[in-house]
């Protein structure tokens, strides 16, 4: 029996063909872009009458009234509907997002009998969200973890008198306390690291470290002498930054950034202090406060932790950190 020689061309096209056969035989990965864009925690935002703001995470504007979660290409536009809250419940303001997938939570109207429902949805709007599981507890999303798929979340446990650090599991829907007394600070800093805190602060930070599924570390604040005799800080926030660890102490009307090692090799350091007002926060990479002029106007600013550079900021940009 005879057989027909394949010539060059036919056998480079053959490949190809089989390539793509392959390449469409592999289903596509549930969240794709978790490659290159990592997860952001954030919170939606109201303004004169609990009017929905705006907020910009990557390339994407998001806002919630409540009843609904919108996202817009534009800052002007009317955007699209990702989900809405079902009878009976409304949406949390807590959402974690890389620009493509969003995770968020729903609560009961009744809050006589507590219930968080948690979801995930794309952030194209042609999806409907996905239930992952319900709770029966009020819980405030923090982070999710793409490297063992667990979302993360707090409570307040009435039972302990304080409140614990969850993982939710989204594929399993498996649902563990990974921490009894954590009360998350509210820069998270990113997907891999949640930073919390016992005690109001008082007690330190703690560092809980997803990869490991650990707490990684914990640090007890400095103490400063007051008017009073009152001697003891208290850690405000903190954040990994080139690999190292950062962290915000609330003196005596002053705010202290120190830094450290990430695994604790290092003293920690003071880098800077500041005279600020209330509101200070710590994270990407910056320090951001807010002072008083001489007209007693409030003006914002941020400041590089690395370099010290100082640029002036806004209250938006204030609001949206997170």
């Amino acid at each position: 029996m005879k057989t027909k020689a394949v010539t060059g061309k036919k056998l480079i096209l053959l490949v190809l063909i089989a390539v793509l056969m392959a390449a469409l035989a592999i289903p596509a990965p549930a969240d794709a872009s978790t490659t290159t864009k990592s997860y952001k925690a954030a919170t939606f935002l109201y303004g004169d009458y609990g009017q929905p703001e705006k907020i910009k995470i990557y390339d994407r504007y998001y806002w919630s009234d409540f009843n609904a979660i919108y996202v817009s290409e534009t800052k002007s536009g009317t955007g699209k509907k990702l989900a809405s809250a079902p009878s009976g419940y409304f949406i949390d303001d807590n959402i974690v997002t890389n620009g493509t997938r969003l995770y968020y939570a729903v609560k009961s109207n009744d809050y006589a009998n507590e219930a968080t429902i948690f979801y995930y949805v794309g952030n194209s709007g042609k999806n409907k969200p996905v239930k992952i599981k319900k709770v029966n507890s009020n819980n405030w999303i923090v982070s999710y973890y793409k490297d063992n798929g667990n979302l993360y979340s707090y409570k307040y446990s009435n039972e302990a008198g304080c409140y614990q650090l969850y993982s939710l599991n989204v594929k399993s829907g498996k649902y563990l306390c990974v921490n009894r007394d954590f009360n998350v600070l509210e820069a998270t800093g990113g997907s891999r690291y949640i930073y919390g805190s016992d005690n109001a602060g008082f007690d330190g930070l703690k560092i809980y470290d997803c990869k490991t599924k650990k707490l990684l570390r914990k640090i007890k604040p400095e103490t400063t002498k007051d008017p009073t005799g009152y001697s003891r800080n208290s850690i405000q926030g903190a954040m990994v930054s080139g690999g190292k660890l950062y962290y915000l102490e609330l003196g005596y009307y002053e705010r202290i950034v120190f830094e450290t090692s990430l695994g604790g090799k290092t003293k920690p350091k003071e880098i800077f202090r500041e005279r600020t007002e209330e509101m200070t926060k710590l994270a990407n990479g910056k320090f951001y406060f807010a002072q008083m002029d001489e007209d007693w106007n409030l003006k914002y600013y941020k400041m590089d932790v690395k370099t010290g550079e100082r640029k002036a900021s806004s209250m938006e940009e204030y609001d949206s950190v997170r």
